[in-house]
Order: C-alpha cells, then sequence, then structure tokens
C-alpha cells in the first residue's frame, strides 16, 4: 500500500516534467531560431516539429518510470530525486536523447535540425533539475501532513531495530507511532520510543490507535506464531508487513509471486524487471534492425571476399549455449580454412588461456582474410541476425560452447543466467587478453549490476575498443 501523499507526489512530478518540457521545447525553439539563425540559418516553422514535443510527451514518464524516478514508496529511498540520484535524472534525459537520434537515423529524417534537438534534451534536463531542487521540500512537507501511521510488532531486539532503520531514512507520508513487544519493555533499551504494549494486547491496540501499517519483525523461531497476528490485519484492513531479515543475504534478490492462493518467496540472481527487459528486447530489435541495413554492403563485401579468398560457405554456424543453456545457431563470417574445427585436436598444445577456453592469437587456420575480419570484428556482423531473432542480445556475456560449458565450475554456470550478448563488459576490458576467470567475473558484474543505461553505456564503449583492435584475436 502506498501513502496518499506519495501517489500525489508521483502525479504532480509527471505533470511538472510534463510542462517544464513543454517550456524547454518552445525556449530551444526560440533559442535556436532567434538567436542562431544569422548564423546557421532559420528552422522550418515549429508546427514541422511538433511531433517531437509530442513523442517526448509520450515516452518521458515511461522512461522515467522505468528508471524510478517516481518512485517515492515508503519502504523506497525518499530523498529528493535530484539529491540522492542526481545520475538517474542524467540517464533518463540521455535516453530520450539517444531514442530520438536512433529514430531520425532510421527513419533518414534530414529536416530534423541536430543542433536544436541536443539543445532541446539538454534545456530540458536543467529545467527538471531545476524543478526538483526548488519543488521537493515544498511537496515532501505537504506529503507529511497526512502520514500514513505505522507500528512495529516483534521481539524486543527486533522492533528496536527496525525503528532505528526506519528513523535513519526520512519516509514520505509515514510515521512511526510506537512499538508492541514480546517481553516486558526495559525503558533504556528504547531510547525514548513509545512501547504501547506486548503483542498479546496488539487487537485493543489497534482498536484504541490509528493504525495504517503494521511491521511485523521477528526471529525465525517465531514464524510459526505469525498466523494470528496476519489474519488479525486482514480483518482490520491493515497492511502488514513481515522483515525477512532471516533470509539469506546473498547475491540473488526476493520476489513475492502466487500461485492460485499459495504465495511463493522467490529468489532470483538475474534481473526480473518485466518492463525493463521489454524494453531491452525493444532496444535491441530496434538497434539491430537499423545495423543490419546500414551494414548490408559491408556485408555484401566480407561475403565476396571469404568466396574469392577460400572455398567453403559465407557463413560459420556453430551451436552455442544461450539462455540459461539453450542451444541456437551461432553465426559468423567464415574467418577459417573449410573443415578448422576438424583440426582442433592437432593444434591443442598451442592454447593461450587458461580455463575451458580455446584461444591462439596466430591461429594457422585462420585465412587471410578472415585475420582481417577478426581484427576488426566485422566477423561478428551476422550475431545481429541472432539478436533479431531472440537468441541473443546486443550486450551481454558471450555465448559458450557447450564442451566449454560442460567444464565450467558451479559458479561459472551463473553467467548463462542472462541472454548472451555481442558485447559486454569483458568486450571493453581486454577482450582475448584477460583470462577465463576475469572474464567470467566481469559477466557476473554485468549480471549484478545490469541496468538500461549500462548497456547503453557498454555500447559507447565498445565502438573505441573495436577500433583499437585491442584484444581482437
Amino acid at each position: 500500500m502506498q501513502p496518499e501523499g506519495a501517489r500525489l507526489l508521483q502525479v504532480k512530478y509527471v505533470l511538472a516534467d510534463l510542462g517544464v518540457t513543454i517550456l524547454a521545447f518552445l525556449f530551444s525553439y526560440w533559442t535556436r531560431d532567434a538567436l542562431l539563425a544569422g548564423y546557421l540559418g532559420s528552422l522550418y516553422p515549429i508546427r514541422t516539429y511538433s511531433w517531437i514535443l509530442l513523442v517526448a510527451i509520450a515516452i518521458i514518464p515511461i522512461i522515467f518510470s522505468l528508471l524510478k524516478l517516481y518512485e517515492f514508496d515508503g519502504f523506497q529511498e525518499e530523498r529528493s530525486p535530484l539529491y540522492r540520484r542526481p545520475w538517474k535524472l542524467l540517464q533518463g534525459t540521455a535516453l530520450v536523447y539517444v531514442f530520438f537520434s536512433v529514430l531520425v537515423f532510421t527513419l533518414k529524417l534530414q529536416y530534423v535540425s541536430r543542433l536544436f534537438l541536443f539543445l532541446f534534451i539538454a534545456v530540458d534536463f536543467l529545467f527538471l533539475a531545476a524543478i526538483r531542487m526548488g519543488w521537493w521540500p515544498v511537496l515532501s512537507r505537504r506529503a507529511q501532513r497526512e502520514p500514513l501511521r505505522v507500528l512495529i510488532v516483534g521481539s524486543c531486539e527486533s522492533v528496536v531495530e527496525f525503528a532505528s532503520l526506519l528513523s535513519k531514512t526520512p519516509r514520505v507520508g509515514r510515521r512511526l507511532i510506537g512499538l508492541v513487544t514480546d517481553e516486558a519493555p526495559e525503558v533504556d533499551w528504547f531510547q525514548g520510543l513509545q512501547v504501547l504494549g506486548m503483542v498479546e494486547e496488539t487487537r485493543s491496540i489497534l482498536c484504541k490507535n490509528v493504525v495504517d501499517e503494521v511491521l511485523i519483525a521477528v526471529p525465525e523461531q517465531d514464524l510459526s506464531k505469525l498466523e494470528p497476528l496476519l489474519l488479525l490485519c486482514q480483518k482490520q484492513g491493515i497492511t502488514a508487513r513481515l522483515a525477512c531479515d532471516f533470509l539469506p543475504r546473498g547475491k540473488a534478490k526476493p520476489y513475492l509471486e502466487q500461485l492460485e492462493d499459495v504465495p511463493f518467496l522467490t529468489f532470483a540472481t538475474t534481473p526480473k524487471n518485466a518492463d525493463l527487459l521489454a524494453a531491452k528486447r525493444v532496444f535491441d530489435v530496434i538497434i539491430s534492425s537499423a545495423l543490419l541495413v546500414f551494414c548490408l554492403p559491408l556485408f555484401i563485401l566480407a561475403a565476396i571476399l571469404i568466396r574469392l579468398i577460400s572455398n567453403g560457405p559465407v557463413l560459420y554456424r556453430q551451436i552455442r549455449c544461450g539462455l540459461d543453456g539453450r542451444p541456437f545457431t551461432f553465426l559468423k563470417f567464415r574467418s577459417m580454412v573449410e573443415g578448422a574445427d576438424e583440426k582442433r585436436e592437432e593444434i591443442a598444445h598451442l592454447n593461450e588461456v587458461e580455463g575451458p577456453i580455446f584461444k591462439i592469437s596466430t591461429d594457422p587456420r585462420v585465412t587471410k582474410i578472415g585475420r582481417f575480419l577478426r581484427r576488426t570484428s566485422i566477423d561478428e556482423l551476422p550475431q545481429l541476425i541472432n539478436v533479431l531473432r531472440g537468441e541473443m542480445s546486443l550486450v551481454g556475456p558471450r555465448p559458450p560452447l557447450p564442451t566449454e560449458v560442460a567444464l565450467y565450475d558451479g559458479w561459472q554456470r551463473r553467467r548463462l543466467s542472462m541472454k548472451p550478448g555481442l558485447t559486454c563488459l569483458w568486450q571493453v576490458g581486454g577482450r582475448s587478453l584477460l583470462g577465463f576467470e576475469k572474464w567470467v567475473e566481469l559477466d557476473l558484474l554485468y549480471i549484478d549490476h545490469w541496468s538500461p543505461w549500462l548497456d547503453l553505456k557498454i555500447m559507447l564503449r565498445t565502438i573505441p575498443a573495436v577500433a583499437s583492435l585491442k584484444g581482437a584475436w
């Protein structure tokens, strides 16, 4: 249950963002057309660019919501979105700019002024930042006028711990009204916090006080005693939250799901945000489609050179392991002589990389044109088809061979828990110059910290990494 004040904050911030976006659009158009027309020429009439404003108004709330810039729930970080999360706002506006840039490039909208587009997004960022700096204190004070009243119920040690935890971070629209303990309270334990009674008195305490939420904090051995308390809250329409501090605190994040009327607490080490993963897939389809069209002349040239230099097919097909080990047909431009796989055992002693992978910097099976294709990473371009088919992503751990996966240690298999990609941290961090264990560590680091912004940063860093030719065997 979200506080009413937090819901109002969300609505007000969305409306404010849309309002300042309109102002930023008008201001940017006037600045570019009135002040710079003498140097750069006049823009088309403003109605020609009105679609940009309409699209911006449509996508800004979506992107900002995905980045949790409108999340003011009482159990999330709720300090000013600018002071606490300055990069989130910059990420959001940067993604809007990238979206428009890709749209203009893909649709070949030559009439759209790049300077105006950049100026619009930059001014919008400044306006959005300013409104968060100036308006946040006013809105947060208003949200506190009618706060949700929270009661903490549980063991003495736990209620004090969680009361202290709540007091450290100001909560929009929530106020702690007191504690209910399982033992007779010792005054010095509670540091001035009001103890309203014992657990057995919870029913009467709820009747005598206005309580909107009950936070239950009990040790693991007392979980079996929770049913009466949860049913009591249910009957009175009071939200109950169970503190699960007794559960393992590892990499896996907990998610509560339900099958019919049976609740399940799910632990997952990979991202499970369906909206963000859907956005990642849409981004993959748009960018891979655009790149396939853009690189078509390069595809044709590479195909001609491969056929001229050596016998055999243009494309090399190989079974690789995808998401959670699913096999799929991996595509590359053929860079080796025909029948190279059968010759692997003959040169196994030349392997230069430790672990279950096989790499040779001067592989004798590579053709002359193949060496060039590998150095420039052009041989990887057909994998855009794998991305378009949904077998791979633009960014993700590189897909391994089934024979390599069979030799993985247990912890290394977690790199299969996310869809494989064309590039990842390994690609921009040294490529074949890195050892296998470092490679896997970088893949797991990517999985644990994945976000759309991280994908964008990796893609931007991939360009100079590929251009440098460093570590490309």
